[in-house]
């Protein structure tokens, strides 16, 4: 690459900066709050004392006239003065009460954080193109982004890529990765080509097959192994471990723990007991997260009593939405309040959940009703990868992708043919089919998780 281009490519963003940055607006909003309250408390004690004087003035002509009317005045009269009189001290408390405000000072500033996050990311994404923001929640392969095969290094096709349709991520698999010098140089070249924050991703669950195994990397134990001993630390310190060396690497986010609670025995889940399941999803999140990564749980609602294989069929669960909130969807239930980053929505159909044979993936009634609205989530919901044969041998790629968004899909990972789904989302935009307001609403989720750190000190 010449100096010129060098001088082209965008450096990765300086989140130390940033971090500096985000602390002084904070500092300043809270200077401003705290002068606000003392000047709001001033005031009170201000007109309170006002009043008070124009009280007792008033109390005292009042007296003098009824003592040059009257002179004596009758006991009753006492009483009433007396009434009034007792009376100033619960005024005095009053005030006292209206005077102490530290508590909510505090408050309004841990408010202020997330509102400070919130308006940052909003102002980002107000300055960003229709077509920036749609491309924002695709996670691609290298692959599919550059239309060759096996990539195993970032050039000129992947720089040309992302200088077109900057993507919300790319995902990495075995075939993608030989040696730990050659991952590294592909994944920093990838990230100094895009201008906006990726999510850098892979689907590493532990065991010695996964995706990573090429790699030389600390022994990890598959979920199954995980749960025959029983311990949630156990769980903890096996995806801490994978955190730790995904983010030596250069990983961001893990497809992973999955959360199904499997009736088949499947090697790839914690078990057939839900509660143990719960508990070990939220352990492994714990895990990621302290290694600084992110986690995506799979895959809800929960495909451990589906019928047949989501990837190569369109598979089903006859399970009611009764029977699976007992067991399925509880441990996505326990990795929502153990805040994970992103939860990856499954291909098969559960026609009790939503009343027809739409894939999850596609339906509004598991995606917003269900995950949204009454389990309360609030981070990214993706979908499983499109290009799997249970999707493109039922819809096209611009369909599906459509369908997804207005579902309530937030990211669509790897579609069949990205310039077909990405050219279709940006048309249903276009034409009302999709408010835009939707679609900045899913990137500002997407944001709020890579921008998260720039609040911690």
């Amino acid at each position: 690459m010449s100096e010129a281009e060098n001088n082209n490519v965008e450096k990765p963003i300086d989140k130390k900066a940033e971090r500096r940055l985000v602390r002084q607006k904070i500092r300043r909003r809270n200077r401003i709050i705290a002068f606000a309250v003392l000047f709001l408390v001033l005031a009170v004690i201000g007109v309170g004392a006002f009043f008070g004087i124009k009280v007792v003035m008033g109390l005292d002509r009042n007296t003098a006239t009824q003592e040059e009317i009257i002179p004596t005045p009758t006991p009753t009269e006492v009483v009433e003065e007396t009434e009034i009189v007792d009376m100033t001290p619960e005024s005095v408390e009053e005030t006292e009460e209206v005077v102490e405000e530290p508590e909510v000072t505090e408050e309004v500033n841990e408010q202020s954080d997330e509102e400070l996050l919130e308006e940052m990311v909003r102002s980002m994404i107000e300055e960003m193109t229709l077509e920036e923001k749609v491309a924002g929640l695709f996670i691609l392969s290298p692959e599919i982004l550059t239309g060759q095969g096996n990539v195993t290094k970032a050039g000129d096709g992947t720089k040309n890529a992302l200088e077109q349709y900057p993507i919300g991520g790319i995902v990495y698999s075995k075939q993608n990765i030989k040696s730990e010098d050659q991952l590294k140089t592909m994944i920093d070249s990838t990230i100094s080509f895009n201008r906006y924050p990726m999510f850098i991703a892979v689907s590493e669950a532990g065991g010695s097959d996964g995706n990573m195994s090429s790699l030389k990397v600390e022994s990890t134990m598959t979920e199954k192994e995980v749960a025959a001993e029983g311990n949630s630390s156990t769980s903890f310190d096996n995806f801490n471990t994978i955190g730790n060396y995904l983010v030596a690497n250069g990983f961001n986010l893990d497809f992973a723990p999955v959360a199904d609670v499997m009736s088949n025995g499947a090697s790839d889940s914690f078990g057939e007991d839900a509660s143990n399941v719960s508990t070990m999803v939220a352990s492994a999140i714990g895990g990621l997260k302290e290694a600084g990564v992110f986690s995506c749980v799979k895959s809800f609602p929960g495909k451990g009593y589906v019928d047949g294989n989501p990837n190569q069929e369109l598979a089903s669960t006859e399970r009611t939405k009764e029977q699976m909130l007992e067991s399925e969807l509880l441990p996505f239930q326990a990795a929502i309040e153990a805040g994970t980053d992103m939860i990856m929505v499954g291909h098969f159909s559960a026609p009790e959940l939503t009343e027809d044979n739409m894939p999850c993936s596609l339906s509004k009634a598991v995606m917003t009703e269900l995950l949204r609205n009454e389990m309360g989530y609030d981070g990214i919901i993706i979908t499983e990868a499109m290009n799997v044969s249970s999707i493109t041998q039922y819809y096209a790629a611009d369909e599906v992708a459509v369908k997804a968004l207005k579902a309530g899909a937030d990211m669509i990972l790897m579609p069949e043919n990205f310039q077909t789904a990405f050219d279709a989302v940006v048309a249903a935009v276009q034409n009302g089919t999709i408010d835009e307001r939707r679609i900045d609403d899913s990137l500002c989720r997407v944001y709020k998780v890579k921008y998260r750190d720039t609040l911690e000190n």
